[in-house]
């Protein structure tokens, strides 16, 4: 019988708790690094999970079907490099890496999608994130109606902590009507 301060955890639960984190993290201006390093904890379980059931990931997978063959090695090796490098120290022990906050936004986003994919639900914060990624790149929307959505979103993504408190709040709402 479990004692009192077990937790009897899913892969799919670790993950939602990881990428939940990362999320309340990026929201609230943490540290990129601590958001990079549990975002890539996800989303690595995440895609595993989604290969075996054959849910891909947009970075990890239909990336490929866009990027040259002979450019596969190097592609995957820029995007794994700052979960290498914070997770391993074979002989490199004294090397450094230039990180921007920028190379979580895709990964978040992947990670959202693959849990969406995976469970067949969201939560309020994945949705919340899912909103401030297009609200904030609304250049990469296709469909004319998404993007003049975007545009006009009503909450700016530039405050992220403002941004998250306003949809949240108007996520919170379905709840109580």
């Amino acid at each position: 019988m479990p004692e009192e301060a077990d937790i009897n955890l899913s892969k799919i639960d670790v993950s939602r708790r990881q990428l939940d984190h990362a999320l309340k993290l990026f929201f609230f201006n943490g540290d990129p690094i601590v958001i990079h390093v549990l975002t890539s904890n996800a989303h690595e379980v995440l895609h595993s999970l989604g290969k075996k059931t054959g849910i891909k990931s947009f970075i990890k997978d239909d990336i490929y079907e866009m990027v040259k063959p002979e450019k596969k090695d190097h592609f995957l090796k820029v995007i794994n490099a700052p979960r290498n490098f914070f997770k391993h120290s074979n002989n490199d022990g004294e090397k450094t890496i230039l990180f921007s906050e920028d190379k979580n936004h895709h990964l978040l986003w992947d990670a959202c999608q693959l849990y969406i994919k995976l469970t067949k639900e969201t939560t309020d914060i994945i949705q919340t994130y899912i909103n401030w990624f297009w609200a904030d790149n609304p250049e990469l929307l296709l469909r004319k109606e998404d993007i003049e959505k975007y545009k006009n979103f009503p909450y700016n993504p530039k405050n992220r902590p403002e941004f998250y408190q306003q949809v949240m709040e108007v996520l919170s709402q379905k709840y109580t009507l």
